[in-house]
């Protein structure tokens, strides 16, 4: 009869805490999901900004190239950001600030800047005009990234 009371226990148990396992690896994946769009963001920003401050050599096809790829990696930025991916159980290990989730509208916009200025970089970028389209188009580009960042993530 112990055995039996026991198994019964677990098997209450294991209906508990199954949903909270899964939460947290899904909180888990999209912490990850964000972080790595990030970094494929920060790969191809770096580039750029050395092209616009005259680190590097001007190379339209590769800013171009790299535009494209920073605004199609902003499109899917916000999916990221799951509920339940805040920082609670995951201090330390997220910059995001839970601020996000209690004001996801303002968030969305701040989303929705960095999109749409990613894609005016895009468009500038082909011009081949570095001083009279592509500085005015990146710089917009970081303010609404300085934007969100101001906002939305914490300082480490």
């Amino acid at each position: 009869m112990n055995r039996l009371m026991s198994l019964g226990w677990f098997a209450v148990l294991t209906a508990i805490t199954a949903p909270v396992v899964a939460d947290l690896r899904d909180a888990e994946e999209a912490i990850e999901y964000r972080q790595s769009v990030y970094k494929a963001i920060k790969w191809h920003m770096d580039p750029m900004t050395a092209m616009v401050r005259g680190d590097i050599d001007y190379d339209a096809v590769r800013l171009t190239r790299h535009a494209q790829n920073v605004h199609a990696l902003s499109e899917m930025l916000i999916e990221g950001f799951v509920p339940g991916s805040d920082l609670g159980a995951y201090q330390g290990v997220t910059g995001a600030r839970s601020e996000i989730w209690e004001r996801w509208e303002e968030f969305e916009e701040k989303m929705g800047a960095l999109n749409e200025q990613s894609q005016a970089l895009v468009i500038a970028s082909t011009s081949g005009d570095m001083r009279g389209n592509i500085r005015p188009a990146f710089a917009a580009l970081g303010q609404a990234c300085k934007s969100c960042h101001d906002e939305f993530r914490q300082r480490r």
